[in-house]
């Protein structure tokens, strides 16, 4: 007989029959789905008044309010005015993404144009 090992070990049914009733016996032994190929778990949707074609799971607002993401993006942040000392607190205190951390050993306020060491000679 001209059946080798290789053949009864890994035998493919599915591609060779096409037939899909083997493919369906496959799939539910293996797991093992065709590429592309949808999964169908054999739901009746239509029993239930669900069109799978046009029905949306998840919670849908009803209305295009404030809680909208566009809303939110073109929002303006709140800005607060507060004390200088509760600020430098802050600064000093807190951790800034993407900034070195403050050590606190800045001396104070200075003017942008600072610079350290004796003004060059004429």
């Amino acid at each position: 007989s001209g059946t080798t090992v290789k053949d009864l070990l890994h035998a493919n049914d599915t591609e060779d029959t096409g037939d899909m009733a083997v493919h369906g016996r496959y799939v539910k032994s293996h797991h093992s789905y065709a590429p592309g190929e949808q999964k169908m778990r054999g739901y009746d949707w239509l029993s239930n008044g669900i069109n799978p074609t046009s029905f949306r799971f998840g919670y849908v607002p009803k209305e295009r309010g404030s809680d909208s993401v566009s809303t939110l993006l073109k929002m303006e942040p709140k800005q607060h005015v507060v004390r200088k000392e509760l600020e430098d607190y802050r600064d000093l205190h807190h951790d800034h993404l993407g900034a070195p951390k403050n050590f606190g050993f800045g001396g104070g306020a200075r003017p942008r144009d600072h610079t350290y060491g004796h003004p060059p000679k004429p």
